[in-house]
């Protein structure tokens, strides 16, 4: 299926289950193009990989260059002051594809949400308004943008659960950022796994694996 505002790789002419993956900052969805033959799922499962692009805007912390991003970020403290104009505009964004997508049978709960880096701060972000609408939340190598204004209101015990993990070298996200974030998600009441590597800012093979765990739990499989 062709989408000019998303990559759309199906494992099956009928998909029945629906990953949406959401790329980090001056990336696009065709950075995972080879992530579905990485997961390696059984072949009797119909997944729908779905990998949209972001728009392009001024980003300051890279000098107000234009690119693919989901909000704008800023040069200073940007964990602590989020654009939270640029959040909300983009979750509107996000939520209307998803919506053109669960209008072909698709629904939120067959959805694993899932993102890297800004991407993942964006899965985090719709969580948060929804915390039992998706089926998963998938948070890699990133932060939770509305921490500094986050309530004391626990989650709802069913709230979906979430797999974070993050490079123990990250020079982007440094590391304390998203443990410190994730351990906050926990005392909040999130049914959460937080795991690490040794790497930078990327993805590895055993966090593939760990992921793809968590996908088939999911998915009873």
């Amino acid at each position: 299926m062709a989408d000019s505002s998303a990559l759309i790789l199906d494992t099956h002419p009928k998909p029945e289950v629906f990953i949406c993956m959401l790329h980090g900052l001056g990336a696009s969805g065709y950075d995972f193009e080879t992530l579905p033959e990485e997961f390696n799922f059984p072949p009797a499962l119909k997944i729908r990989f779905f990998f949209p692009h972001a728009p392009s805007l001024k980003v300051e912390i890279n000098g107000n260059f234009l690119m693919p991003a989901w909000y704008n970020m800023q040069a200073k403290d940007p964990w602590n002051n989020p654009d939270q104009k640029g959040i909300e505009n983009s979750k509107q964004y996000i939520t209307h594809l998803l919506k053109k997508q669960y209008a072909e049978g698709f629904t939120p709960q067959k959805t694993i949400l899932a993102g890297f880096s800004q991407g993942g701060a964006m899965a985090l972000s719709l969580f948060l308004d929804s915390p039992k609408e998706y089926l998963g939340i998938v948070a890699l190598s990133t932060y939770l943008p509305q921490f500094a204004f986050l309530t004391n209101q626990p989650f709802p015990k069913d709230s979906s659960p979430i797999f974070m993990a993050h490079g123990q070298f990250d020079p982007v996200i440094p590391f304390e950022i998203g443990y410190n974030h994730a351990q906050f998600l926990l005392k909040k009441g999130a049914k959460l796994q937080f795991e690490n590597y040794p790497m930078g800012h990327s993805l590895c093979t055993e966090e593939i694996q760990a992921l793809r765990k968590f996908c088939l739990q999911l998915w009873q499989v």
